[in-house]
């Protein structure tokens, strides 16, 4: 269960989590058929085990996630995508991968 209140602490996979669950199924099951059967496991994990995450928190997730996607030139990719929380979460996983070990 989620109690930082360190935004810093939250992990890649707790970050993708909070936005898969603040996006609302709908639009959850389109990422969901992009990803791997390791990331769904994964994933789903995390979103379980998240708990109750303050709003405050969900609304810095999307600051960070706007900034980093403007100051790297994704935006056009996104908006190609016809869906920004396909474009953001895949530009979450995509940078939590490359940050892996």
């Amino acid at each position: 269960m989620l109690t930082k209140t360190d935004f810093r602490s939250v992990t890649g996979t707790q970050k993708a989590a909070m936005l898969m669950l603040s996006l609302g199924e709908d639009h959850a099951m389109r990422i969901f058929t992009m990803l791997d059967e390791d990331e769904i496991k994964e994933l789903s994990q995390s979103m379980a085990n998240l708990g109750s995450v303050d709003a405050d928190m969900v609304e810095r997730l999307f600051v960070e996630f706007t900034e980093k996607i403007s100051a790297t030139g994704s935006l056009g990719i996104v908006h190609q995508a016809g869906n920004i929380s396909v474009g953001l979460l895949a530009a979450i996983l995509r940078r939590r991968s490359e940050a892996a070990p």
